[in-house]
C-alpha cells in the first residue's frame, strides 16, 4: 500500500472541498467554502492533513486546537475526517487515524460524528474512542 501524509497547502482547497462533500453527503457553496479554508488555513490552532495514495488525494483531516474553560489542557479536536469513497474499507483511514493518534498523542483529542454514520463509530471506536458526550444541535 503506497500512501504519503502531508501538511496542506492552499492549492489543495479544490481536493478537500470535493472530499468534504462527500462527508457532508451534499455539495456545499463553494465560494463560502474557499473562505474559510482560507480563514483556518492561516489560523495557528488549525492544522489540515492530506492523505495521498499514488499522488491522488484520498483522504483529508482537520485537527482544531481549542483553550476551553472546562479543561486544564487545549484540547485538540478532530472536525473533519473523510476518505475518498472508492478507498474506504481499505486500510487507508486507519492510516490516517494512526498518523493523528500518534501526532497527538501527548495531548486530549476528541471527535464528534454524526449519529447516522454507524461505520464511522465503530471506526472510532476501533481506533481507541469512547463515546462519552451526547452532541446537541439545533438548526435554524
Amino acid at each position: 500500500m503506497e500512501y504519503n501524509i502531508r501538511k496542506c497547502k492552499p492549492q489543495d482547497r479544490y481536493d478537500i472541498y470535493r472530499l468534504v462533500n462527500q462527508l457532508k453527503e451534499k455539495p456545499l457553496d463553494r465560494t463560502i467554502f474557499f473562505k474559510k479554508f482560507s480563514g483556518n488555513f492561516y489560523d495557528k490552532n488549525v492544522q489540515y492533513w492530506l492523505l495521498e495514495s499514488k499522488s491522488l488525494v484520498i483522504g483529508f483531516v482537520s485537527v482544531h486546537r481549542s483553550m476551553l474553560l472546562h479543561h486544564d489542557n487545549p484540547v485538540f479536536e478532530i472536525q473533519e475526517f473523510v476518505i475518498e469513497k472508492d478507498f474506504r474499507a481499505k486500510g487507508y483511514g486507519s492510516i490516517l487515524m494512526d498518523f493523528i493518534i500518534a501526532k497527538f498523542s501527548n495531548q486530549e483529542l476528541e471527535l464528534a460524528s454524526n449519529k447516522t454514520r454507524v461505520k464511522s463509530k465503530k471506526f472510532f471506536e476501533k481506533s481507541g474512542f469512547i463515546a462519552t458526550h451526547n452532541k446537541f444541535t439545533r438548526h435554524k
